[in-house]
C-alpha cells in the first residue's frame, strides 16, 4: 500500500512537526481539521499559525520513498 506523508508547518516555531502517514489528502485534511477544532488540541489556540504539507509517498511494499518538497 502507498502511503501519504504529511507533516504541519508551525509559523510561529518555523519548524515541521514529526511526519504522520496516512491514507490520502482527504483523510489527512479531515484530521488536521479536527485537530484545529478540537480546544484540547495545542492547534485549537492559534489554528492560523498551522499549515498542513503533503511531503511524500511510502510504499510498504517496496520501502520506497518519494520525497515532495513542500511549498
Amino acid at each position: 500500500m502507498k502511503l501519504q506523508i504529511y507533516t504541519v508547518f508551525d509559523e510561529a516555531l518555523k519548524a515541521y512537526t514529526t511526519p504522520i502517514f496516512l491514507q490520502n489528502d482527504q483523510v489527512a485534511f479531515r484530521q488536521f481539521l479536527n485537530m484545529c477544532q478540537d480546544q484540547e488540541h495545542p492547534f485549537a489556540l492559534n489554528p492560523a499559525d498551522y499549515t498542513l504539507f503533503n511531503i511524500g509517498e511510502f510504499d510498504d511494499e517496496t520501502g520506497q520513498l518519494i520525497h515532495l518538497t513542500p511549498i
